[in-house]
């Protein structure tokens, strides 16, 4: 009975004929074996949880919305100290970030920099990713990536250490006051033109719904752009 051995099953009928009576006992007997019995059942079945308490897909289909595989191209630049160097790890420090997937990096150029400023040439080159957030929120990691590399701007249109573009935002159009989408000087430099047509030949300003290859005739060649032969982006080693 119940699992019980017949030395035990004795003596619980002994205990309860001696407490309630021979009248008792069916009544008694009935309960105790439906009791087992509603035991046995809920150990089978698995607990029912309160679909309040069950994880929301809702919130991982919002963030899956963000992830989308748009066309963002970043022009990387340095003129101080080793530019080649500087741009590698500034390379790294991007595609190191979780929100950030590096699809591909254009070759290194050197280019003559675009300003009144006497200064040196530039190391410059693009890259493509994909950004699971907002333009807002790539200008600010941009921004802090600079920092975090000694980037100043006491100078405008100086030297820099680093220098850190968003070009294009896929096909986005947007003119605030913290930024401009595209790069408002797209159209009219050599040096992010040129990486940006490697990668994607196809490219095409969103603004002006012109192809860029088509902008490159119409800037002088006083923008000189050299592509450096034997550079290209190391994993692991920062480069000579």
């Amino acid at each position: 009975m119940f699992g019980l051995g017949f030395p035990e099953i004795i003596v619980i009928l002994v205990i309860i004929l001696l407490i309630f009576g021979a009248g008792k006992l069916p009544e008694i007997m009935g309960s105790i074996g439906k009791g087992i019995k509603d035991f046995k059942q809920a150990m089978k079945e698995p607990e029912k949880k309160d679909p309040a308490s069950l994880p929301n897909n809702k919130d991982k289909e919002k963030r899956s919305e963000r992830i989308v595989d748009k066309k963002i191209f970043i022009g990387v630049g340095s003129n101080i100290g080793n530019g080649v160097k500087n741009c590698m790890t500034a390379i790294r420090n991007i595609s190191s970030n979780g929100r950030v997937n590096l699809k591909s990096i254009s070759s290194f150029y050197t280019t003559s920099p675009v300003s009144e400023i006497k200064q040196d040439d530039f190391i410059n080159c693009a890259v493509f990713i994909s950004w699971e957030g907002t333009p807002g929120e790539l200008l600010e990691f941009l921004i802090a990536t600079e920092d975090s590399m000694g980037r100043t701007r006491e100078i405008k249109d100086g030297p820099r250490i680093i220098d850190l573009d968003i070009l294009l935002f896929d096909d986005a159009v947007l003119d605030e006051p913290s930024m401009t989408i595209p790069h408002k000087e797209l159209h009219k430099r050599r040096f992010a033109l040129i990486p940006c047509l490697e990668i994607d030949p196809n490219l095409v300003h969103p603004l002006y719904k012109k192809p860029l290859n088509d902008f490159l005739p119409d800037i002088g060649d006083d923008q000189v752009v050299t592509k450096l032969q034997g550079i290209a982006f190391l994993a692991e080693s920062e480069g000579e």
